[in-house]
């Protein structure tokens, strides 16, 4: 009964003591995520402490919200030049299309014409033949 009494008393040693160990490691996983927050927050502290620093980095976004702004301005500028370009070619296009389908249409009405003054000639002939 002893041994089994020292054997339970063991394990319940063991069982508590990986428990601690456990309790220990995910202690000290808390405390470095804590420090890790500290640290993070004292330099945030440090930085509105020096209001130059804080002043800066203002300025330094302002510019490039500036820089952002003339980029946008400038691309648009380039779109719409670039759609007016794109309307002109394709009125361009369309005008010469147009100026095709006339000539097509009075090419096609002048051969209409020569064939039926050739034809009457055929006929004339035909009845001189005759």
């Amino acid at each position: 009964q002893l041994a089994d009494d020292i054997a339970a008393m063991k394990e319940k040693i063991k069982a508590i003591h990986e428990e601690c160990t456990n309790t220990k490691q995910e202690l000290e996983s808390q405390i470095s995520s804590k420090r890790r927050q500290i640290q993070l927050l004292e330099s945030k502290i440090s930085s509105l402490d020096n209001p130059e620093d804080a002043d800066s980095t203002i300025q330094k976004y302002n510019r490039r919200y500036e820089e952002l702004l003339e980029l946008q301005k400038k691309n648009r500028e380039e779109m719409r030049a670039n759609m007016k370009a794109v309307n002109d070619e394709i009125r361009n296009a369309m005008e010469l299309v147009k100026k095709y389908e006339e000539y097509k249409k009075k090419t096609v009405e002048e051969v209409m014409e020569y064939l039926e003054r050739k034809e009457e000639a055929i006929q004339n002939l035909r009845l001189l033949d005759s």
